[in-house]
């Protein structure tokens, strides 16, 4: 099981109680609408007696996030939608910080309220009334020299070529067979209702802790999604010749260009991603909430 600890008044990192505390404000782009709706935050907090930091943005009541390297925060918020808060993760895992998350986008599956809450959210956040959950990630290697990490997902991938690659997938030494596909993912109980869920693997309660492994598109009857411990090794070779391009990303980011032979080594990570929480929210009715409304907003598109 994830644990999960309880913590109150934002008292982190070893800060007392009468600390000024500071949020660092992750935003989806510099267009003026996110600067506009992050300012209202950063207004917000300031009333509460929170310093804020805005990535990228100085004004009366905040400081460019990127100018306290050497001085991380407290809490990070992420605004925007998924893709914003994989971002952001990244900062709160490195500063062993909190993060939470405000959806500005369309789907939201990972953030944890909307824009039109935040002002109940900087109050709770205030009087602490909120529970951190801990979600792990994967760490992953390429010949025992890059090295990235994850929250959702590693993916092994063609480079925009229509041609299969062969791909040879390992766990703990013990093969588990070569694999002719579009790619190959190595995904969490958080990334498994991301791309995995896409290419077919299970929901994944994040409450349990493994690794799930799903081929892309498989050129074959007898390759399904395969679910192992969390303290499992997992090695994808690539075995062919893969002139045409083949990727590794991590969370859709840090793109790296493979060649033949390469092997990418992936294993749980030590450290743990801190989500802020208000509420108790069941998990598949979030799945069942969140997918409905996608896949009603995709039919709209269409219509």
């Amino acid at each position: 099981m994830n644990k999960r600890t309880e913590y109150g008044m934002l008292n982190v990192n070893g800060r007392s109680a009468d600390t000024v505390l500071k949020a660092g404000i992750v935003i989806r782009s510099q267009k003026d609408d996110y600067i506009r709706q992050a300012t209202r935050v950063a207004q917000c907090l300031h009333d509460f007696g929170v310093e804020s930091y805005i990535e990228g943005i100085h004004n009366e009541i905040s400081t460019p996030l990127g100018s306290i390297e050497s001085c991380p925060v407290d809490i990070l918020i992420s605004m925007g939608g998924d893709g914003t808060f994989l971002r952001a993760a990244r900062n709160a895992v490195d500063w062993n910080v909190p993060l939470l998350g405000i959806n500005l986008g369309r789907l939201g599956f990972l953030t944890e309220i909307d824009f039109t809450s935040f002002e109940d959210a900087v109050s709770l956040l205030s009087n602490g009334e909120y529970r951190i959950e801990t979600r792990m990630l994967l760490s992953a290697s390429i010949n025992g020299c890059y090295h990235t990490y994850a929250l959702n997902d590693i993916v092994v991938s063609r480079n925009g070529h229509a041609r299969l690659v062969s791909i040879h997938v390992s766990v703990s030494g013990d093969s588990v067979g070569r694999y002719m596909a579009d790619g190959f993912i190595v995904a969490t109980p958080t990334g498994s209702t991301g791309y995995s869920l896409s290419a077919g693997g299970p929901i994944v309660s994040p409450n349990v802790e493994c690794i799930i492994l799903s081929p892309i598109c498989a050129h074959s009857l007898q390759h399904r999604p395969v679910v192992i411990s969390p303290n499992d090794t997992i090695r994808l070779t690539c075995d062919d010749n893969i002139e045409y391009g083949l990727i590794m990303t991590a969370d859709g980011m840090d793109p790296f260009l493979l060649e033949t032979g390469d092997i990418i080594e992936v294993v749980k990570m030590d450290k743990q991603l801190q989500l802020v929480r208000f509420h108790h929210r069941p998990f598949f009715s979030l799945v069942r909430t969140k997918l409905y409304e996608w896949t009603r907003e995709r039919q709209e598109d269409t219509d």
